[in-house]
């Protein structure tokens, strides 16, 4: 028998609410890993665009 790590391949544990969430964003037959792939990627490409809105609402509030 092959191990996981022998594979290249390990486990995370994820809450059932974290799951279900995961679950209603993925594809008919997508992998949990193919999803979490996606989701790095689309963070990679979006996470500046995130911290620069963020901090200008943070600037908003500290105004007022």
């Amino acid at each position: 028998m092959v191990s996981n790590q022998a594979r290249g391949r390990t486990s995370i544990s994820v809450s059932r609410q974290t799951k279900a969430n995961l679950d209603s964003i993925k594809h008919e037959g997508q992998s949990y890993n193919g999803l979490i792939q996606e989701l790095v990627k689309f963070w990679k490409e979006k996470k500046d665009e995130y911290w620069t809105r963020r901090q200008a609402k943070k600037t908003q509030i500290s105004r007022k």
